[in-house]
């Protein structure tokens, strides 16, 4: 037998080493890729940046390709984005709702899974590794005055399955608190929380790092009678501001080594505090104040200050050198060259107020305000690329999140949007897309309110008075006889089903008949009351009513004067008696009016939700 070349065998070994080395590379790297092109935790990564390179986002006509309802609402949390799968946490509210997690896929909308974790879901997802980790507030028995309970939950990130649950209330706390933010780094995930003991100078506060895979605290750094911001992690180091817990005096920025949470370096403010969180990048910490401040990553110097007063509560974002943020009370959005200090543009939003921290991507900058639009501008110059008005009566209190050329807001409140180029979907489907339609034109959303009012209270008061009708035993002659003229059949041939619906049509054309004369009367109120004065808008609705008033004793009259006499041979009963009976009836038909504006109102509430 031939013997195998030694050279040719080790050849072969090395040949197949090097292969899985170029294998694992390419994978490393298409991992890489696909986490920088995501949006995996709040603001993007774990320094908090808010900038996504790879994501372009959309242009021209702009709108909602899906929208997902939620259970809730849940404030100041943004969607997360990883591998095609949206997730983001519902909140509960007082109607009812529970805090829920979702997994939704992008492309379609459809919801893939959705997790029951607890009360609400507090802040926004962090997801790697295959697991997907919030804050949950637990479920309390709010009439006992349970104190609330947090816990940090991993799940599955395919199925929704919970991997671990860990609490995070202290022991001797009477209630806790949780930074809206959590950080996945490496194999920790970061966030803060703040314990009450009584009075503001037993409170505390604490960073904590846990462990990915099993939940389990790695460290904790405590503060007393302080509270950290929500953390950010870059340099091997965990970045948090300390604001005192009474609201007065100086405040200070803290680094921590991320391995065991030691102190660093701390630097001491006295101007006021802003309570956003520092926002490191390379070898500098930006520290948005009154005055935008630059510290040294490396022992936390003040390098340089910047004529930049960032809107508090709205965190920056920063892009290849340039500082976003809201400025003055949120009217405007400026973008700072951070290597010169100059303003390099400032613009207006035509939402009043922007009220979380702006996204950047590759070609665009995006916010959302609280006249609940979605806008974009040009990273260069600033100018309005886009508006997209989403939900105008709640606002919106969320960051807007972009991956490749879609933009994700939600909760806002009840619901999640993927805006795109050509996207034309409404909450509630077609539906929807006409309660919106509506929403936005005010005199035919009032028509349409006291159509639907009308038709309503008619079909109900209808019922309610031949009920009454038939109790009492009076004539049904007008009903019937209006049914002849409906259905062209002869008096004695008319069955009691053609005499009820004759009837119900009757009581909704009173009805329909009453809403266009409100309609009509306080469209003319308020142009008097505009133009001229209160009085005489208050004088214009007495005219409606007494309208109305003439409106049924006209119709009382002409069954009664016309329809009874011209069919007394049908009568199973003397005239005057039957004239009697529908005077009674056509007062019921008032007190059925006086419902009309209460049906109406409540109609309105449920279609819109203006509350």
């Amino acid at each position: 037998m031939k013997q195998p070349n030694p050279l040719t065998a080790i050849f072969t070994v090395f040949l197949a080493i090097a292969l899985v080395i170029a294998s694992a590379g390419v994978s490393a790297v298409a991992q890489s890729e696909s986490a920088v092109a995501d949006w995996s935790m709040l603001q993007h990564d774990a320094a908090g940046t808010g900038y996504n390179p790879s994501a372009n986002g959309p242009t021209g006509e702009v709108g909602p390709r899906w929208v997902v309802h939620t259970d809730g609402p849940a404030s100041n949390i943004q969607p997360s984005v990883v591998n095609g799968t949206l997730y983001v946490g519902s909140g509960k509210y007082s109607g009812g709702g529970r805090g829920v997690l979702f997994a939704i896929d992008t492309e379609s909308g459809a919801v893939d899974w959705r997790s029951d974790l607890g009360d609400s879901v507090h802040t926004t997802a962090a997801v790697g590794d295959g697991r997907v980790i919030v804050v949950v507030r637990d479920e309390v028995n709010e009439r006992e005055f349970v104190d609330d309970e947090f816990s940090l939950v991993a799940v599955d990130a395919d199925s929704g399955e919970e991997l671990w649950r860990t609490p995070l209330s202290g022991e001797d706390a009477q209630w806790v608190d949780v930074q809206s933010g959590v950080v996945l780094a490496e194999d920790h995930v970061y966030l803060s929380i703040f314990e009450a003991r009584g009075n503001p100078e037993d409170s505390g506060s604490a960073v904590l790092a846990f462990d990915v895979v099993d939940g389990n605290q790695v460290w904790r750094h405590d503060t007393t009678t302080s509270s950290f911001s929500i953390p950010a992690v870059a340099n091997d180091s965990v970045y948090a501001t300390i604001s005192p817990n009474t609201g007065e005096g100086p405040w200070s920025v803290v680094s921590l080594n991320v391995t065991g949470g030691t102190v660093r370096w701390t630097t001491e403010f006295a101007n006021e505090y802003r309570g956003v969180p520092p926002l490191p990048a390379g070898d500098r910490v930006y520290v948005p104040g009154p005055q935008l401040a630059a510290l040294d990553a490396a022992n936390g110097s003040v390098v340089r200050t910047y004529n930049a007063s960032v809107y508090p509560n709205s965190r920056p974002a920063l892009a290849e050198g340039t500082l976003y943020y809201a400025a003055g009370f949120g009217e405007s959005l400026t973008a700072l060259d951070l290597d010169t200090g100059d303003t390099r543009w400032t613009t207006g939003v035509t939402g009043y107020e922007i009220t979380a921290s702006p996204t950047v991507g590759s070609r665009h900058v995006y916010v959302g305000t609280v006249g609940g639009t979605v806008e974009a501008f040009d990273r260069e110059t600033g100018d309005a690329v886009w508006t997209v008005t989403l939900d105008d009566r709640f606002g919106l209190d969320t960051s807007p999140v972009v991956v490749e050329d879609t933009v994700y807001v939600g909760p806002a409140p009840f619901h999640v949007y993927a805006l795109a180029e050509g996207g034309t979907a409404s909450p509630g489907g077609a539906v929807g897309g006409f309660i919106d339609w509506l929403a936005a034109n005010p005199p035919l959303n009032g028509l349409f309110i006291g159509l639907l009012a009308a038709l309503f209270t008619g079909l109900l008061g209808g019922l309610a008075l031949y009920g009454v009708i038939r109790g009492l035993h009076y004539s049904d002659a007008p009903p019937r006889i209006l049914a002849t003229k409906l259905f062209r059949r002869p008096y004695d041939q008319i069955t009691s089903g053609q005499t009820l619906a004759a009837h119900l049509l009757a009581s909704i054309g009173i009805l329909l008949a009453f809403s266009i004369v409100g309609i009509l009367v306080t469209a003319l109120g308020a142009l008097i009351a505009i133009n001229v004065g209160g009085l005489l808008s208050f004088a214009s609705t007495g005219a409606g009513v007494f309208v109305v008033l003439i409106v049924l004793v006209g119709s009382w009259a002409v069954v009664s004067y016309r329809w009874l006499p011209a069919n007394e041979a049908h009568l199973d009963r003397g005239l005057a008696t039957a004239r009697r009976e529908w005077a009674l009836v056509h007062v019921l038909y008032g007190l059925v009016l006086l419902v009309f504006p209460i049906v109406y109102f409540l109609l309105f509430l449920i279609v819109f939700q203006p509350f």
